[in-house]
Formats: C-alpha cells, sequence, structure tokens
C-alpha cells in the first residue's frame, strides 16, 4: 500500500548546525499533526539506511544540512534527488550516498517515492559536538518550515485550515 507523504528530517543534534533538519522536521510534525496522510520521522542514518524509511511512500521530502561554501550560512536549497548534491548526511565514507541508493532501491523493485524533494540549509559549523545552533541556522530554520509549509499546501492541495499555526 502506497502512503501519500513523507518528510523526513536528517541530521545530529550534538553537532550543532547539523541538528537543523531534524528541528524543521519537528516543527512540521506539530504543525502537521491533524493531517493522517503526511508523516513526519526523524533519523541520524544516511545511505542504504534511509530506504527503508522512505519506501512504499508517493513522495518524499527530506531536509538536511550541507556545508557547500557555496552561499552564506542560513541559504536554503531546494532540489529533486535527480538534481541533488552531496551533503555529509546524503554520503560517507561507510555508505553509499543517497542518490545511489534510490536507484539501487529501485532496481531490486523496492516501492519508492516517485518524487523526493530535498530542502538543504547551508550550515555555519558541523564538525564541532555542541547543541548550539549559530543564529543564522536559527532563522533559516523558521523560513525552511514556512517554505515547506507553503510547498505541501500548493503541491499536495491542502487547505491552510489542515495546517497548524506556529
Amino acid at each position: 500500500m502506497e502512503l501519500p507523504l513523507i518528510i523526513l528530517g536528517l541530521g545530529n543534534k550534538i553537532l550543532g548546525d547539523d541538528g537543523a533538519g531534524i528541528l524543521v522536521a519537528e516543527r512540521l510534525k506539530k504543525r502537521l499533526q491533524n493531517i493522517p496522510q503526511i508523516k513526519v520521522d526523524t533519523t541520524s542514518l544516511g545511505g542504504l539506511r534511509i530506504i527503508d524509511l522512505i519506501k512504499d511512500y508517493n513522495s518524499a521530502i527530506i531536509i538536511d544540512t550541507i556545508k557547500s561554501g557555496m552561499k552564506p550560512a542560513g541559504h536554503i536549497y531546494m532540489f529533486s534527488h535527480k538534481n541533488f548534491i552531496n551533503s555529509l548526511r546524503m554520503v560517507s565514507y561507510h555508505d553509499i550516498n543517497f542518490c545511489t541508493a534510490i536507484e539501487f532501491a529501485k532496481k531490486m523493485n523496492i516501492q519508492m517515492p516517485k518524487e523526493i524533494f530535498i530542502y538543504a540549509i547551508e550550515a555555519k559549523q558541523i564538525d564541532v559536538f555542541t547543541y548550539k545552533i549559530n543564529r543564522e541556522i536559527k532563522t533559516a530554520i523558521d523560513i525552511c518550515t514556512e517554505k515547506i509549509v507553503s510547498f505541501i499546501e500548493k503541491e499536495f492541495n491542502l487547505k491552510s485550515t489542515e495546517v497548524a499555526t506556529n
């Protein structure tokens, strides 16, 4: 049975800005709690392990941080999985990258989402153990949450009355 939409926040809260994806997902979980066709979840996993979390959904929204250095901290990227550039979560030395995992799952006849949208917040610092999130990232978390709510309302034809306010 195919389910409509999963929203998956990736990250690690003890690595400062790297927790942004999880924090956005936690906010969305509260905002979208009254919409049964949307599941919101969080994970620290990457690569092949994500397959089990998003299989059997029609669509997926993945939220993560990225440290590309191409844009200032707090910049929000929106990609399809087809044009996604690697983030620290989406690829590691011990795992395959996200897009390869999706293609592998399809070859194994595992039902993957037809559409995967990725929101990535440009991080300032993700390699120090801290719960502190930089100011630019805190602002981006608020903005990213609203962008995803607007996207969901438009893309999935939801009424704004279905979505809880902050």
